[in-house]
């Protein structure tokens, strides 16, 4: 089960981020997508794992047309509808490095409340919860998600944390900290496990948040990822690829380790899948570009015949 925001996205590629103010800044590229959560659900369907999503939108046609995507995608929805607050919007601005920066205004995603997710999740059964430290920035939202992290490690699910954007932490800490005690699996960039720890250092980032949590995958972008599991760290590298936009390249690869993780493959190989996986993302523009199926097929084979 997916639980988190929903996203309008307006990619724009531009070849500096300085903005001319009172003035035009040109962008080479736009794409208009869907994001937020809704992109591991996505992904999910894709490698064929049953899965259920659960957000709120604005009583829009954004809010619906999200909604429609993601059940012709496959996924089960549960999606609540704010009469006030609109669908959140999500502006991706790109540089020429590949890197993005987001503009956003959350709307209907903040009055996401706790009584709301109870009563939605009488009606699901699931063994992996996946949420992000993207829905901690206000209540109350973060209280909601609060709430269906506990009901989920008192029901025995794995619960997967991404930690989300390293700038909202430090001022949510107390919920971060709430939930990591709470994870399974926790994934972070290097900049977000720094702020997760206050530390300076990544590696020994690394080994104290290994201390709150089984299994820690840091994400090295081009440099692929390391995983500590139960004590021991596992490095795994990242094919060289041309990088076009990194929206979404974490939602991909944890994605892409939760199938590998759910049909029991070995670390490496988990993490090979899911650096590939979140590489063909980045080679297209748009949170949800992902691979083909015949070359998921072509990959998983080859994966298989390697473990």
């Amino acid at each position: 089960m997916v639980v988190g925001d929903i996203f309008i996205d307006i990619n724009m590629k531009v070849d500096s981020l300085q903005i001319a103010l009172g003035g035009i800044t040109q962008c080479s590229q736009l794409k208009y997508a869907f994001g937020g959560s809704g992109n591991v659900s996505s992904a999910l369907s894709l490698l064929a794992i049953d899965n259920c999503f659960m957000g709120k939108a604005g009583k829009d046609a954004l809010g619906e047309q999200y909604r429609v995507d993601l059940e012709k995608c496959g996924t089960k929805t549960n999606i609540l509808v704010d009469s006030e607050l609109p669908t959140g919007i999500l502006v991706s601005i790109i540089d020429n490095s590949a890197e993005r920066s987001f503009l956003i205004s959350r709307g209907a995603n903040d009055g996401l409340s706790p009584d709301e997710i109870e009563s939605a999740l009488s009606t699901v059964d699931y063994d992996v919860l996946y949420i992000t430290g993207y829905s901690l920035v206000n209540s109350p939202q973060r209280d909601a998600i609060l709430r269906v992290a506990n009901h989920a490690h008192r029901m025995g699910a794995k619960i997967f944390f991404d930690a989300g954007a390293y700038n909202t932490i430090k001022d949510s800490q107390k919920y971060f900290d709430e939930i990591l005690k709470l994870s399974a699996i926790v994934s972070t960039n290097e900049k977000e496990a720094l702020a997760l720890t206050q530390l300076t250092d990544s590696d020994k980032a690394l080994r104290e948040l290994s201390d709150l949590a089984p299994i820690i995958v840091m994400r090295l972008g081009m440099d692929g990822c390391v995983i500590s599991a139960h004590g021991k760290e596992i490095r795994v590298p990242a094919p060289t690829i041309a990088a076009i936009d990194t929206t979404g390249a974490g939602d991909a690869f944890n994605a892409a380790f939760i199938y590998g993780m759910l049909n029991n493959w070995s670390y490496e190989h988990i993490g090979l899948f899911a650096n590939w996986f979140a590489s063909k993302k980045i080679e297209q523009l748009g949170a949800r570009s992902f691979p083909l199926k015949s070359e998921i097929h072509a990959t998983m084979s080859r994966l298989r015949q390697d473990n």
